[in-house]
């Protein structure tokens, strides 16, 4: 499922960065197995996410509203800038989901820790520019999972 994720911030970027002319597409090579090969930033990115989901103990329905939430603000997304995008795409989707499931989840200062990367207010300018791109519609229905 994480690898999943992975793919879905990867093919959402690229395509909000104008790589690939389809919202669904794919410009990465697939392995025989539907592996994707993965470049250096992105393998970078994947064990980002994977420190991530660990620390902060995400679980599976959260991460299913993340890519819920990913494939929701794909034809919104305009990215200039390629540095930190993907960790920016996935945290925002990630912290929205996880704070509109659960009662009681991390603080801003929490989740900063649990990247390593970003700061407090980073994360607080992820989530509310990721809460517009959605347009602050968080619902998720039965269908769309």
């Amino acid at each position: 499922l994480i690898d999943h994720v992975v793919d879905q911030v990867i093919d959402t970027v690229e395509y909000a960065m104008g790589k690939t002319s389809s919202p669904s597409s794919s410009s990465a090579h697939q392995h025989p197995r539907g592996r994707r090969t993965r470049t250096p930033l992105q393998t970078k990115f994947t064990a980002f996410a994977s420190t991530v989901l660990a620390r902060a103990e995400i679980t599976t329905p959260t991460l299913l509203a993340t890519l819920i939430y990913i494939a929701r603000a794909r034809p919104f997304l305009h990215i200039a800038l390629e540095e930190w995008a993907l960790e920016r795409v996935f945290l925002g989707a990630l912290i929205t989901a996880s704070k509109y499931l659960n009662d009681s989840t991390l603080k801003n200062v929490h989740w900063a820790l649990c990247t390593g990367v970003f700061g407090k207010r980073d994360v607080g300018r992820i989530e509310r520019e990721f809460l517009a791109v959605l347009d602050w519609e968080l619902g998720v229905s039965e269908g769309e999972v």
